[in-house]
């Protein structure tokens, strides 16, 4: 309905970029608005040594994900995650994650009815009890892990996101130290926009043609 046509908090370009690029910068800006601290940085794959493929790479990191990368167990790996979809308007985009498995906190368990245990601040245990009061979780610290940073490359290969790690490690030096594990759970395809209305076209024309086309 027209009414609503601004009503969205994230406005797109009308009509959208072509290049993937412009939509993958849209894509990773939209995802990560859930921290105002997030940073977008563009790398290029070539500047790495070793980099078996050249594209570019969106990542996106805020001070608090490199602050909860300081806080990790160096016995226990992170893992790269995806590809999963972002859609802007009838175009998706893939991209990945950067994930750690939760930090358990050490609740002590007591028994909300029992008076006998009951502090006051004038008791010298207060402050004892004061130290013991558990930390909010940010808005990255999710019940299945721990969410340390985002991007989109332009091939979305597993050569491209070992490059984005390289550039993690740049940025977090105690990254080096943490074993990283790739757990694609698709098929590493190039970032290439889907368009909905595109795709059901091509399939009525094929289903129409009776050539036979060799792959």
């Amino acid at each position: 309905m027209p009414k609503f046509k601004n009503a969205s908090p994230w406005p797109l370009p009308n009509p959208l970029p072509d290049d993937t690029f412009q939509l993958a910068l849209l894509a990773i800006k939209r995802i990560n608005t859930v921290d105002l601290q997030s940073v977008i940085s563009v790398y290029q794959a070539s500047e790495i040594e070793e980099a078996i493929d050249p594209t570019w790479i969106v990542s996106s990191q805020s001070k608090t994900q490199e602050k909860l990368i300081t806080k990790l167990p160096l016995d226990k790996p992170v893992y790269v995650e995806g590809a999963f979809r972002v859609w802007l308007r009838a175009t998706s985009i893939a991209y990945f994650v950067l994930r750690s498995e939760k930090v358990p906190v050490n609740i002590p368990k007591e028994d909300p009815d029992d008076v006998t245990k009951f502090n006051s601040l004038l008791d010298e245990d207060s402050d004892e009890q004061q130290r013991n009061v558990i930390v909010r979780p940010s808005v990255h610290e999710q019940e299945d892990g721990i969410i340390l940073a985002t991007c989109a490359t332009g091939t979305s290969s597993q050569d491209s996101l070992l490059s984005w790690i390289r550039f993690l490690q740049m940025k977090n030096p105690y990254l080096k130290d943490i074993p990283v594990l790739f757990t694609l759970r698709s098929p590493s395809t190039a970032v290439v926009p889907v368009n909905v209305s595109g795709l059901d076209r091509e399939n009525r024309e094929e289903s129409s043609s009776e050539e036979y086309r060799t792959p």
